[in-house]
């Protein structure tokens, strides 16, 4: 992998949500949200039935047809006062979206027009895709997913691309499924990926006025730490590799602690930024993610401890193990992918260890 994945609101939905839109808009909104809260069945009926049309639709096509339900009609009549029929007549697109025997009627050009936004979309993501240094050389693109199987899309895609050959599979909407299996039993298939975000842990510091912000700190003792500092692991659109170390700095004083303190597993928050260098949690785009769980070496955390906490990127995931400074003593670890829950009046610095600076 070269780039991260990128996406936006541009694959069938779009499509199928300006076709409502735009039958909403003829028939209004309140034959239509009646029709969707009273007639579920119905409405599904409808959107599968663009959805074929969606997909099979040709440039050469001249009429795309869809049947409208019954309870449609009826409820147009009783909101309107009007049959579906007199409606689509009086409306300035009659000639291209007509009603007759039961079924719309749509004019091809006027139907392409739902495309429209959806594929120009694709092809500009593509065209910034293209542009970046790593990405330069690419000689093919391989369409994937339900959308791809639709010819406007795939005619969109080669004919702003004619130098790029386009690959187009046969059950283009089962490619994705079909890789997932495949690389259920070769994991190996992918061993570079590209960090879609920068990904760090709460960590925090002894308080330095000419560095830190006082109103991110707290006193612990006579002592005053920063608190809330993202301590960057992996960077936003960083390539890693499986089998990838980086290593984080740690240091925690337990003297007077509790004996549950000192046996029990350390819990530093985990968090995600859409930023290449966030330096606290709290800035924009920083979202909690979940939690590094880190056994302490020997079943027992020391009253002074320093040492590091290792992150090995794996084929899906990053495991996580402890080594103590002095003792050279191990423990494992784990990332937990849910949110913690705070308690009550607990200590900021409970959740994130103290960066060792050496």
């Amino acid at each position: 992998q070269l780039r991260k994945a990128s996406g936006g609101n541009w694959g069938g939905n779009c499509v199928n949500n300006l076709f409502f839109q735009d039958l909403t808009k003829s028939l209004g909104q309140k034959v239509f949200q009646k029709f969707i809260t009273t007639n579920a069945g119905d409405y599904f009926y409808l959107k599968n039935q663009f959805e074929v049309a969606k997909r099979n639709f040709r440039n050469d096509q001249e009429i795309v047809y869809l049947h409208i339900p019954s309870s449609l009609k009826k409820i147009t009549k009783e909101v309107n006062g009007k049959k579906i029929g007199d409606i689509f007549n009086e409306l300035e697109t009659r000639e291209k979206v007509c009603y007759s025997d039961g079924k719309l009627n749509y004019a091809s050009e006027y139907f392409r027009k739902f495309f429209s936004s959806s594929v120009q979309s694709i092809v500009d993501e593509v065209k910034r895709v293209l542009k970046s240094k790593r990405c330069s050389e690419v000689e093919y693109i391989l369409m994937v997913g339900g959308f791809s199987e639709s010819e406007i899309v795939r005619d969109g895609i080669k004919m702003t691309f004619p130098e790029i050959r386009v690959i187009n599979p046969e059950d283009a909407s089962l490619s994705v499924l079909k890789g997932g299996v495949l690389f259920g039993h070769d994991p190996d298939t992918v061993r570079f990926r590209v960090c879609p975000q920068s990904y760090g842990m709460a960590m925090h510091e002894y308080f330095n006025p000419k560095k830190h912000d006082l109103s991110k700190s707290c006193k612990v003792g006579n002592t005053q730490f920063a608190v809330g500092c993202f301590e960057k692991i992996f960077e936003k659109d960083e390539i890693v590799e499986v089998g990838q170390k980086k290593t984080v700095r740690v240091a925690e004083d337990f003297t007077g602690q509790s004996e549950k303190m000192r046996t029990q597993n350390k819990e530093i928050e985990m968090y995600a930024s859409a930023a290449k260098d966030p330096k606290l949690i709290s800035d924009p785009g920083c979202t909690l993610q979940g939690i590094i769980v880190v056994s302490p070496p020997g079943g027992r955390w020391p009253e002074k401890m320093k040492g590091k906490i290792t992150f090995k990127v794996t084929v899906t995931g990053i495991n996580v193990s402890f080594m103590d400074r002095y003792t050279k003593s191990t423990s494992g670890g784990e990332i937990k992918f849910s949110e913690p829950k705070p308690q009550a009046g607990e200590n900021p610095l409970n959740r994130s260890f103290r960066k060792d600076d050496l």
